[in-house]
């Protein structure tokens, strides 16, 4: 299968609700979280989200199924990196015996 998809790093900023019930308002501190998330993009997929897959495949002959998608919104995206992987990968694999 050749993919037309294309892997990118994306780098964004997480919503997040404070900790506990009630808490005075100088005594509340935010801690927010800037995740790193790798997948495949889904190019024009929506207006307002990147979406990324972590897996695509062929099944029963039809293309374009997907795995363990995901919809960050653009406003909260900090960076998009894309990466490239080569068209064949391999490792020499030693035997147990080696």
């Amino acid at each position: 299968m050749t993919s037309t998809y294309r892997p990118v790093i994306v780098e964004w900023v997480d919503a997040f609700d404070g900790d506990g019930p009630w808490v005075y308002k100088d005594e509340y501190r935010i801690d927010p979280v800037n995740p790193t998330t790798i997948g495949w993009l889904l190019e024009d997929h929506h207006d307002d989200y990147i979406t990324l897959v972590s897996t695509f495949c062929v099944f029963r002959e039809k293309e374009d199924m997907y795995g363990n998608i995901m919809h960050i919104p653009k406003g909260m995206v900090k960076s998009l990196t894309y990466v490239d992987i080569p068209a064949k990968i391999s490792k020499k694999r030693k035997r147990r015996s080696e």
